[in-house]
């Protein structure tokens, strides 16, 4: 686990410099090193949490979350994926994905399989490709790693959304330092600057490999993050960690104290 928060605060800080140094505005940065360290204590407060239920409200946080923002977010050129607080959007889905997926994959049960297929068809009323990528990506790792039907079923519902979503054009512009981040690294062609999408790939593997319960037990957050990831290359959805955006910043950390925690007992089946 230390080696996930270690790559997951080098990723960030990473970020962080290359807006510096890019001139992004100093708000930038400064919001996603706050968002960093609030993510990180909430982690440390999961991981003396004992209660076994926070899986199941983590499992159902995200759907409530995007069909709040759906119904009362904030509307940009018809599109809703934020949930307004104060002046600040945050992106529902990055926010209580990384969480829903590291409840998805402990729960072995239908009952999360339920819950996936709500959440792919929210993602697909957005509508939200980047999403929609993220979730089956997440879902066809964990499949990967550990074959069952009901996750079989759940990534069908997800590779559906993601089909639907890929054929609607996305009516928002990029926005600077959230959008296409990697593509302007890779084009200023520093050498400083090319570790820091190697420090993503760190980022994205390392739940996959070091977890509290069994190996590759992180594999669906992994998934999620490599799935933004590669949304962020193919069209106008913020890059993670990496980019101005507190949402990912903070759901990503605290699903990391989430996979910290000890494996409750598996749900019945």
């Amino acid at each position: 686990m230390r080696a996930a928060i270690a790559a997951y605060l080098a990723a960030v800080a990473g970020g962080i410099v290359w807006m510096l140094t890019a001139g992004a505005p100093p708000m930038f940065a400064a919001v996603n090193a706050l968002a960093a360290c609030l993510a990180l204590a909430i982690a440390a407060v999961l991981w003396r949490t004992p209660s076994q239920k926070l899986e199941l409200v983590a499992l159902w946080l995200a759907p409530l979350a995007i069909a709040a923002s759906i119904v009362f977010g904030p509307d940009v050129d018809g599109v809703h994926r934020w949930i307004a607080i104060g002046p600040l959007r945050l992106h529902a889905a990055a926010l209580f994905g990384p969480a829903f997926l590291v409840a998805f994959q402990r729960r072995a049960d239908w009952f999360g399989t339920a819950a996936a297929i709500v959440m792919a068809g929210l993602v697909m009323l957005q509508p939200d490709m980047g999403a929609a990528l993220a979730l089956s990506s997440a879902i066809g790792l964990a499949l990967f790693f550990e074959f069952r039907w009901d996750r079989l079923i759940a990534f069908a519902a997800s590779a559906a959304a993601l089909g639907v979503t890929a054929i609607r054009p996305d009516r928002l512009e990029p926005v600077p330092f959230v959008e296409t981040v990697l593509q302007n690294i890779w084009r200023h062609g520093s050498l400083p600057g090319l570790l820091i999408p190697l420090a993503l790939l760190a980022a994205i593997s390392a739940p996959a490999l070091t977890s509290a319960g069994r190996r590759f037990e992180g594999a669906a957050l992994a998934g999620w993050l490599l799935g933004l990831a590669a949304a962020s290359l193919l069209g106008p959805f913020p890059t993670p960690l990496i980019g101005y955006g507190a949402a990912p910043i903070l759901g990503y950390g605290i699903a990391l104290g989430l996979l910290g925690r000890a494996r409750p007992n598996p749900a019945p089946v």
